[in-house]
């Protein structure tokens, strides 16, 4: 149930955001999703619904989700490559001394906000 906290501070960040830029209404947010968060997607989108009429300038947002597939750097060769499931290992060369570059974050990407300068 931890896509309820991630919600409420996606909101936070981007009702902040908003705030900052002097808009009045946040019109869509973009939101990616790491997979190694192991996040429910459509649990995600219902808190974001649910929790929204919190914040009076998300009140109509759009959100999109946009999972980011795992990535890894190899510490032996410098290959970077994508991964799919658990079990990681370097695409290029089988090495698992690897870090992860990509897939393990929640991220606010970017909005699209009204302001009284449009």
């Amino acid at each position: 149930m931890h896509e309820l906290s991630l919600a409420d501070e996606v909101l936070g960040i981007a009702d902040e955001a908003a705030a900052a830029a002097g808009a009045w209404e946040v019109l869509r947010v973009r939101v990616g999703v790491g997979w190694l968060l192991q996040v429910e997607r459509q649990s995600l989108a219902f808190y974001l619904e649910a929790l929204r009429r919190d914040y009076p300038r998300l009140r109509d947002t759009v959100f999109e989700l946009e999972e980011e597939a795992v990535r890894v750097r190899c510490r032996a060769c410098g290959e970077e490559t994508a991964q799919a499931g658990w079990g990681f290992a370097c695409g290029a060369c089988g090495s698992r001394d690897i870090e992860v570059v990509a897939g393990d974050l929640l991220e606010v990407r970017d909005m699209e906000v009204r302001t009284d300068d449009v």
